[in-house]
């Protein structure tokens, strides 16, 4: 599942909403660092579109960087979220609303109002990515594969949900450069969603 936020500062202030939907292929294609995975997106999907054609985002000091995202490794306890994050549009429904009514209300990341993004809470793993821009301009590094488009992205952080305090508690890399990133992945246990537990159990 990946999450991507849209600022609209036309009136000189910024107002931020979150889209998540069911990613179709995430693998890593580096050890790093820096640490690379390879998204890959449906051309057209609203998260796609914000996620790769919505400008820049912008640090604490208003300075631009490249677009960022947040992937959240779902649960077998998330099932209920797939028709709306995997089999419907941001553009078509509100998802927070219907995760809301399904029992997952969305969750900011930190514990402080000031992050923009929203998440899913209790998921097995977060990464937070950001996209890898071409070293010839401001563009995306990316490759066109069909009704898909390949996007490289590096790894910021990694991240488990604080139950107690209701928030993403994060471990920067680079405080483990030596971890393979798939590291995090290989011991979340036996509740992590896959698609093979999803097609077994008729999610797909």
């Amino acid at each position: 599942d990946d999450n991507d936020d849209d600022d609209d500062n036309n009136n000189g202030t910024t107002a931020t909403t979150t889209n998540m939907n069911i990613m179709t292929y995430c693998m890593p294609v580096s050890i790093g660092p820096p640490k690379l995975w390879a998204l890959s997106m449906f051309k057209d999907t609203k998260t796609r579109e914000l996620f790769l054609h919505n400008g820049h985002d912008h640090d604490d000091s208003g300075n631009k960087t490249p677009k960022q995202g947040i992937l959240q490794l779902l649960t077998k306890d998330h099932a209920a979220l797939v028709p709306i994050l995997g089999k419907s549009s941001g553009r078509d429904i509100d998802k927070e609303q219907a995760c809301s009514e399904a029992g997952w209300k969305w969750a900011s990341p930190s514990s402080t109002d000031s992050y923009c993004q929203q998440v899913i809470p209790s998921c097995s793993l977060y990464l937070q990515v950001q996209v890898v821009e071409s070293e010839q301009g401001e563009q995306p590094i990316m490759m066109d594969a069909g009704d898909h488009w390949v996007v490289l992205c590096q790894v910021i952080n990694t991240g488990e949900w604080d139950t107690v305090n209701h928030c993403i508690r994060w471990r920067t890399l680079e405080d483990d450069d030596d971890t393979p990133p798939m590291s995090p992945i290989d011991g979340i246990g036996d509740n992590a969603m896959y698609s093979g537990w999803l097609r077994q159990e008729g999610h797909l």
